[in-house]
């Protein structure tokens, strides 16, 4: 398995950083975006704007396994 870095990224002051073992079985990406759909008189068709785009996120599952110190 591979190590993975998790990280704080906001509100903790000072960083928090913890390391585990990284193999999920799944995880997915979502980005969305918004769209607005105007009517428009006469039109079969609205007139459709963007609205820019949202934040990406990840979601997976992590199970942590306890683990002796090593030594013991």
């Amino acid at each position: 398995m591979e190590k993975a870095v998790i990280r704080t990224v906001q509100g903790e002051d000072p960083e928090v950083v913890i390391t585990c073992l990284f193999n999920p079985n799944e995880y997915t990406f979502r980005k969305t975006n918004r769209w607005t759909a105007n009517e428009t008189a006469g039109e079969d068709i609205p007139d459709i704007q963007f609205g820019g785009g949202d934040s990406a996120t990840l979601t997976m599952q992590l199970f942590w396994i306890p683990r002796r110190p090593e030594g013991m």
